[in-house]
């Protein structure tokens, strides 16, 4: 299966299947031309976030290292997705773990969160919690809690309030 390499983190290939790819150097040839001939690759084991995304740790081509959401790399290697707008990758089958290229799609903020409301009693924003229901939503690719809230609904209108208002 061919992947496309990641930009800025040239060791690592995004595949169509959702899996991350990373190759590593285990012997060099001592050749001039082609001193790092044996490689070894491998699919990474992904990390579940806090949201039940699947996620990445990535180390850049300088030395820097980072958490990615593996939905969003490849929708970025498959997909032409540009994090930096408006618009945001929805899995289609609502299965977060799920990150064929053929399960996601690129999507506007209003039209995920409208789809977001129709499936299966499932509100954006609001999660179980052992009192009730809490509102949290996502600032600067970190989590942040609204509060907690008796309904799922109450919880799902605070971060409705948040999302449109904040």
């Amino acid at each position: 299966m061919k992947g496309n390499k990641i930009d800025g983190y040239s060791r690592y290939t995004a595949f169509p299947d959702g899996n991350i790819g990373v190759s590593s150097v285990i012997a060099r040839c001592g050749l001039k031309n082609n001193p790092t001939c044996l490689k070894k690759s491998k699919i990474l084991a992904p990390q579940i976030s806090v949201c039940g995304y699947a996620m990445v740790g990535l180390t850049a081509d300088d030395g820097s290292r980072k958490t990615h959401l593996v939905h969003k790399i490849i929708a970025k290697a498959f997909l032409n997705f540009d994090s930096t707008g408006d618009m945001q990758i929805d899995h289609i089958d609502g299965n977060k773990l799920n990150n064929s290229i053929s399960n996601l799609q690129v999507l506007s903020r209003r039209q995920n969160t409208s789809k977001s409301v129709k499936k299966e009693g499932k509100l954006t924003g609001a999660f179980r919690n052992g009192k009730g229901w809490t509102a949290r939503a996502s600032v600067n690719n970190r989590l942040v809690n609204l509060g907690t809230y008796e309904t799922q609904l109450e919880a799902h209108a605070a971060y409705l309030k948040f999302t449109h208002n904040g």
